[in-house]
């Protein structure tokens, strides 16, 4: 309709904004967090993540306010449609496997011996093992990626003429391409929403009133919103599209990309904010957690160990004076 495509100048302008705008909140912490911390993996698809929006963003934006982006002129240019897809998801997604993977123990003592709860027991047969949780999600991102390169294929030759009709790159997609790649994204965010809810939850009932109780909470905090705000856009994606509103469905694209690169973003930075408050008191083990070694591509051991305070130390000190072998102060 012809006032779906009036009204994407504006809204794409205010979602433009609020990425700026977002950068700004958060520039110094990122500098803090990510500049001057470990420079992992996480750290450069971060990087991805949020500074290819803000590229794209205004090369969208030169193209709405443009008048001599004619379709001839954005013909070149039509592969932004679906190039942000495997650019920018797969990314944060694999982003977000590395973080779920770092929740994963390579091994872990029976629950009865330490007194875990029968809800935590409970947790443990929805959590699969390292190998088959990675195998399942990386075939939704292969899936994305190849469904996104075929679309982007199909539409190139096929919308041309279409072009003439708006005033940026923006090139209608097929219902099918449409459909199947939101269904795949969907069942990725299920999947990983529920892998990160179990283990996060048998976590914090495993460490119960420790330091690391807070960083597991975060962890299921900001993947509860992310889950929710992609499975919304997603969906209205979809409605709009079986509604035959094709030009809103084609503004709304970048806003939700907008708004995963926005929160994939902060749930890195409030992951590493946790990880370092949590640092000052840390109880290590040869097997227990050690939070001041603790990366992403680390795995989280839920064995803790035992607790190191001074009235620890002074027991050990009345234990070996007993016992004659008392060591020199």
């Amino acid at each position: 309709m012809q006032s779906d495509t009036a009204i994407s100048p504006i809204c794409f302008s205010a979602l433009s904004f609020l990425l700026f705008y977002d950068y700004s909140l958060t520039f110094f912490e990122e500098v803090e967090l990510l500049w001057f911390g470990v420079k992992n993996s996480i750290f450069y698809l971060s990087l991805l993540s949020r500074f290819l929006p803000m590229i794209l963003s205004i090369i969208i934006f030169a193209a709405f306010h443009d008048t001599g982006w004619t379709g001839k002129v954005c013909l070149p240019f039509t592969v932004l449609h679906w190039l942000p897809l495997p650019l920018l998801l797969i990314p944060g997604e694999v982003a977000l496997i590395i973080r779920l993977r770092s929740l994963i123990p390579f091994h872990s003592a029976p629950a009865a011996r330490r007194g875990i709860s029968l809800a935590s027991k409970t947790l443990r047969a929805f959590i699969l093992p390292k190998v088959w949780m990675t195998t399942l999600l990386v075939f939704p991102l292969l899936g994305q990626a190849i469904t996104a390169l075929y679309a982007m294929t199909k539409s190139l030759p096929s919308n041309a003429d279409a072009l003439e009709t708006y005033t940026s790159c923006v090139t209608k997609v097929s219902f099918k391409h449409s459909v199947v790649f939101a269904a795949i994204l969907m069942t990725y965010d299920i999947l990983l929403f529920l892998q990160t809810l179990a283990l996060s939850m048998r976590g914090e009932a495993e460490f119960k009133g420790l330091p690391s109780e807070r960083l597991l909470s975060v962890i299921r905090r900001d993947a509860s919103a992310l889950v929710a705000v992609s499975l919304t856009c997603t969906t209205a994606w979809v409605l709009l599209e079986v509604f035959g509103r094709p030009d809103f469905k084609c503004m709304l694209i970048y806003p939700s990309i907008f708004l995963r690169s926005i929160l994939l973003h902060r749930v890195i930075l409030s992951l590493r904010r946790a990880t370092r408050e949590t640092k000052g008191s840390y109880w290590a083990s040869e097997d227990g957690l050690n939070l001041e070694r603790l990366s992403f591509e680390e795995p989280m051991s839920f064995q803790p160990g035992p607790i190191r305070t001074n009235v620890s130390i002074e027991l050990r000190d009345m234990h070996d004076e007993l016992n004659g072998n008392a060591s020199p102060r």
